[in-house]
């Protein structure tokens, strides 16, 4: 709103006005002045005009001698009297034109049209005039405004002195079984405990709530009528100057009243030495980062365990074969890898392999290594399935025996059919 206020919409305050306003008067009186003279000039002009005429018709010999003849004299006498008394008369109105206007006092009276009442950090226009229509506005606040203001402190001064060593002197059993499976329920120690309480708390608090709802003819922001509130009246009165209530300026005193109370309490609720956002909003993000930090935990250690579990998985799974150091089978290991085995040419004499028993590593669950009898260490020793060394070697190395006799039964029976024949 304008700092003085103004009237016109050329004008740039209340005294340019008030300029122009004395302007606009004696202009118009100036102008009424020369209208009157103008018109009372031209009436006396035609008079004399008239009376020129009357008296030249009076005048001369033959005028005389004719108006004698006509019985006129005594009525053109009559007729210049009359208009002598009309230019008199008009003259003396011409004389007594008013020019005397001037401006004893000139004033300025306000009349409240609208009401700026303020909201917390913003505010809002009421409308007296009636050119506004009625807007319902339903606002919340606690019931128990004193339990929340206090609640609240406590919040923040549980946030800000944080014990290292939690005591025990009040533990508070909680029932969880309808969050967790596992855990049915936890114990809380005094400071848990506190703040769960003041938690419950805050959320009663929070959920009872008192609606207040009023009607009030509020100025929409941008419209064109908060824009010509804007430019031409003025928040500012000077001091002693009369104040017209034309519209009536308290009929809605009750309600901004209402809302001036909420704001004195939302007021109140932030002057303290808590604010309640930024102190739900540090509880918020503390429990987050804890949350956070908890899940990363469990996370990195579920991931330890696992790993770990494979780890020995990995080491059970290799239970069923003998482990020999590569370093002491060197050759043998060697020799079992290039192998290329040929009926024909393996038959006689064939060993699948001879790794010896003091060869053999043995793995440390503590230390995760594989350890020799000797006490050499091999990360990734040689491996050979205990069927295969135990069964299938020597069975295979049985079948291959007995083959060799039963071929050598059949060698020496030809052998003998053929000194037989030989003999015959």
């Amino acid at each position: 709103m304008g700092k003085t206020g103004k009237i016109l919409k050329n004008s740039a305050n209340i005294y340019e006005d008030e300029a122009r306003i004395m302007f606009n008067f004696y202009q118009r009186q100036a102008e009424k002045i020369v209208q009157a003279e103008e018109a009372l000039e031209s009436s006396i002009k035609e008079a004399e005009e008239r009376r020129d005429d009357l008296q030249y018709r009076l005048d001369g010999w033959w005028n005389k001698i004719v108006n004698f003849l006509l019985f006129r004299t005594g009525r053109l006498k009559r007729e210049l009297e009359d208009v002598c008394v009309e230019i008199n008369d008009l003259q003396t109105k011409h004389d007594n034109i008013y020019r005397g206007y001037h401006v004893d006092k000139l004033g300025v009276a306000y009349v409240p049209v609208a009401n700026q009442v303020k909201f917390g950090n913003k505010s809002f226009v009421v409308d007296f005039t009636g050119n506004v229509d009625n807007s319902r506005i339903s606002l919340q606040m606690p019931r128990n405004q004193e339990l929340l203001t206090q609640t609240v402190q406590d919040i923040d001064y549980l946030m800000r002195n944080i014990p290292t060593v939690e005591t025990t002197n009040e533990v508070e059993t909680v029932d969880t079984n309808e969050y967790s499976l596992s855990i049915q329920e936890i114990k809380m120690g005094d400071y848990t405990g506190k703040i769960d309480r003041n938690l419950r708390t805050i959320s009663y608090c929070m959920s009872d709530m008192e609606k207040v709802s009023v009607e009030l003819p509020l100025v929409q922001e941008g419209s064109d009528y908060l824009n010509y509130l804007q430019e031409f009246a003025t928040s500012e009165t000077p001091e002693n100057a009369p104040i017209v209530d034309v519209f009536g300026e308290h009929r809605y005193d009750d309600s901004v009243e209402r809302f001036r109370e909420i704001n004195k309490l939302k007021e109140s609720l932030s002057s303290q030495s808590v604010d309640f956002e930024q102190s739900m909003q540090a509880l918020l993000n503390t429990l987050a980062f804890t949350v956070q930090t908890v899940s990363t935990s469990k996370l990195v250690t579920t991931n330890k365990i696992i790993n770990h579990s494979n780890a020995l998985l990995f080491q059970i799974l290799k239970s069923p074969y003998n482990h020999y150091s590569p370093n002491l089978e060197a050759e043998e290991i060697k020799r079992i890898k290039e192998e290329t085995f040929d009926y024909k040419d393996n038959v006689q004499g064939y060993e699948p392999f001879s790794l010896k028993q003091s060869s053999r590593v043995y793995y440390n669950l503590y230390s995760g290594e594989w350890v020799a009898e000797n006490g050499s260490v091999s990360p990734v020793p040689f491996g050979v399935h205990q069927i295969y060394e135990e069964i299938v070697a020597p069975v295979v190395q049985n079948l291959l025996a007995e083959n060799r006799i039963e071929r050598l039964k059949i060698y020496n029976h030809i052998y003998d059919q053929k000194l037989s024949y030989v003999n015959k």
